[in-house]
């Protein structure tokens, strides 16, 4: 039965069919080739994709043209641009899937066959075309077509519309909700000021810059914020107390560990992550098989280990930061609510800059796959649930529940730092072996409760290697219990804080260790620290990951220890100045910069992935080259989108709380003016030079409490 007798006999028996529908499909169907309209909509059409034997589920045709499409002849017919889902019907096997009683034909059983193994991609979506139709055809009316008209074998395979696009209800044309209206408002309000400081700076001269409304107003402005950027501290010793500098290091550990995370995310989404009902925007998904076999794939992947970097150098520097600076102020401990409201007002504005970004990202894409319902998965969170991320605890929660699965780093570095209160009260108590305990515990306890989680069946900690293994599902929920929890990282965050606790206490101490010593522990810490990225690298030959939950969990807590040690090892001989070509690297000047943009690169850089995979309009080529380019491009991107952020959002911040904390209480005496100017200026050379901007606004409300005293 041909697709017009099929439609004939659809409209014969559906009644419900509009008029207008009806002449639209007459007219597609029985002469395509009248209408200028009706041969650009056939020419639109995906056909059934090639290669579908080496894993390419998805044709999207020719998206552009069909939403041009409009007719002013013919009842103003426009294009409608859906997705069409074919699949086979589940089964208990699928490795010997049953033939449906009516494919008796030969030629059709043999077609069956060819694709049976379709089921072996159980997490996949199906085959996946672009289809263009009438506008003037509902999406209940599309769907009936669909399942009743174009499918051929009705009993077997499953069919379905999806992801509807006219130009008039594209994601750019949908209207604008509350949430978005506030949104809106917020980031036009942001770019309103940052134009005001600019000007500000610009055409008043000669004005203290923390002066009143003034200096409110200047703190957005682009240019100082700008020159805060790109200031490159080239001298060794702090200007006013000339201490040696010791973290700038740490500039590079920041460079290197946010690109490598990005790349690694590119690598993730693209051909390794799956979703349940999702289309897959690639072509030929069993060359996978081929990625994975390449020892740098694996390298790229295991990310993880940059964020565990992070988590160290956040506990090193909150740690040596606070103890330093109340050592110098008679020892008082920082209070618990401004430790963590400081914190809290650090992370917020940059997050929440980050969150308008995200949101108003779908006005300014198109595609086959970016339809509201396809990315709303991403965006509806964020209005939903927003307060989860604000609030820093969304890593406690399920990823569908989240705005940007991303936050959950802040959320758990967040509860970390208050957990860190007490290492920094105790030792400012002067008891500071209890410090060292209670750092050592955490550790402990950061090693063995995924250990006793999968003991007592909570949860089943994932193999390494099958976040890479092409026939499975990518385990978010896996992930979020062993990998987004905060106490999966208690190892390197408290490591960090047991490096930062030793080097308060040798701080004015310079013990050299021999050279023997030094070099017998880069030989036996050297290899294994390097080992860590390429652990799923042993698992790339089997069909079916080896499930050992406790075996896996025992592993993750051995290589967080090691990575752990390795990055503190490292640290340690750069702080020492012994880390010859390493540490010059990671000192190089043009670290700087980047490592300022770090915190914001993080927030921003899952926008331009997304952006790439859903407005796509071919499947992407899975191949490492290739991954590796679009990783390349969304860093830069990402890098540019983070100069706006930093600008914007993020330094303006900074600078505004330290006016409002020392302006708070200026007049009190011309002592604590010139107490608070001092230590204003301390605390910027501390940023520029040891990298702690994150921190640095403690240092300030410590300088403003000694003050009042």
């Amino acid at each position: 039965m041909t697709w017009n007798n099929r439609l004939q006999k659809l409209l014969s028996t559906q009644t419900n069919v509009s008029h207008d529908c009806r002449y639209a499909l007459n007219e597609y169907f029985k002469n395509p080739f009248r209408h200028n309209w009706t041969m650009k909509m056939w020419d639109s059409n995906g056909h059934f994709p090639s290669g579908i034997l080496v894993g390419t589920f998805f044709e999207p045709g020719n998206f552009d043209e069909c939403l041009k499409i409009k007719s002013v002849d013919n009842n103003g017919i426009e294009g409608k641009y859906c997705i069409m889902e074919i699949k086979l019907p589940p089964v208990l096997d699928p490795k010997n899937p049953p033939l449906p009683s009516n494919m008796d034909n030969n030629g059709m059983k043999n077609w069956y066959e060819s694709i049976r193994f379709i089921y072996d991609w159980q997490s996949l979506s199906g085959i996946n075309n672009g289809i263009c139709l009438p506008s003037s055809c509902s999406d209940v009316e599309t769907n009936e077509i669909v399942t009743k008209v174009l499918i051929p074998v009705e009993s077997s395979l499953r069919a379905r519309i999806r992801f509807c696009q006219e130009r008039k209800t594209q994601t750019i044309n949908v209207p604008i909700r509350m949430g978005e209206k506030i949104i809106w408002t917020i980031f036009f309000g942001h770019l309103f000021l940052v134009a005001i400081g600019t000007i500000m700076e610009l055409f008043i001269k000669g004005i203290e810059s923390n002066e009143g409304m003034l200096g409110i107003l200047i703190c957005f402005s682009l240019i100082e914020n700008t020159r805060t950027l790109f200031r490159i501290s080239r001298s060794k010793h702090h200007e006013s107390t000339g201490e040696k500098t010791q973290f700038k290091f740490i500039h590079g550990l920041r460079v290197l560990s946010i690109y490598w995370v990005v790349l690694a995310h590119v690598l993730l989404f693209h051909p390794f992550t799956q979703y349940d009902d999702l289309v897959p925007p690639v072509h030929s998904l069993n060359t996978r098989f081929s990625i994975i076999q390449n020892v740098f794939a694996h390298f790229v992947v295991n990310a993880g280990l940059a964020v565990e970097t992070f988590f160290f150098i956040s506990g090193t520097l909150t740690v040596y930061t606070i103890l330093t600076t109340t050592a110098e102020r008679s020892n008082q401990s920082i209070n618990i609510f401004t430790y963590i409201w400081l914190r809290w007002i650090r992370f917020t504005p940059p997050l929440l800059g980050a969150t308008c970004l995200l949101l108003l990202w779908p006005r300014i894409g198109q595609g086959p796959l970016f339809h509201s319902d396809y990315i709303g998965f991403i965006t509806e969170p964020c209005y939903q649930n927003w307060y989860l991320s604000f609030g820093y605890i969304s890593n406690l929660f399920p990823s569908e529940k989240v705005c940007n699965v991303m936050h959950w780093y802040l959320s758990a570095d967040f509860q970390l730092h208050i957990l860190l209160y007490v290492v920094i009260y105790f030792f400012t108590i002067r008891r500071s072996l209890l410090s060292f305990v209670y750092s050592y515990i955490m550790i402990g306890l950061g090693f063995f409760i995924p250990i006793i989680i999968v003991l007592l069946g909570w949860g089943s900690a994932p193999n390494p290697s099958i976040f890479l293994h092409p026939n499975y599902r990518f385990p978010i929920e896996k992930v979020e219990l062993f990998i987004f929890a905060t106490w999966n990282h208690f190892i390197p965050y408290f490591v960090g804080a047991l490096f930062g606790l030793w080097l308060v206490q040798r701080k004015h101490q310079n013990n050299q260790m021999s050279k023997w010593k030094r070099y017998l522990i880069w030989i036996i810490l050297g290899p294994l620290f390097m080992m860590q990225p390429f652990g799923s690298y042993s698992f790339i030959d089997s069909d079916k990951p080896v499930d050992q939950p406790l075996i896996s969990a025992i592993m993750f807590g051995l290589v967080r220890s090691i990575w752990s040690l390795g990055i503190l090892w490292l640290c340690w001989q750069c702080v020492q100045q012994q880390g010859g070509i390493i540490q010059r690297f990671l000192e190089s000047e043009i670290m700087q910069p980047f490592s300022r943009l770090s915190f914001s690169i993080y927030l921003v850089h899952i926008i331009p992935i997304w952006h790439y995979m859903y407005t796509i309009r071919q499947p992407v080529e899975l191949s490492l080259f290739n991954l590796l380019f679009i990783g390349i491009g969304s860093g830069f991107i990402s890098t540019l989108l983070a100069f706006f952020l930093y600008c914007t959002f993020e330094r303006p911040y900074v600078r505004l709380v330290k006016i409002l904390l020392f302006n708070s209480n200026r007049s009190t005496t011309n002592n604590y003016e010139q107490s608070a100017t001092t230590s204003n200026n301390n605390n910027n050379n501390n940023n520029n030079n040891t990298v702690i901007d994150i921190i640095e606004m403690k240092n300030i409300e410590e300088s403003r409490k000694q003050t009042k005293m």
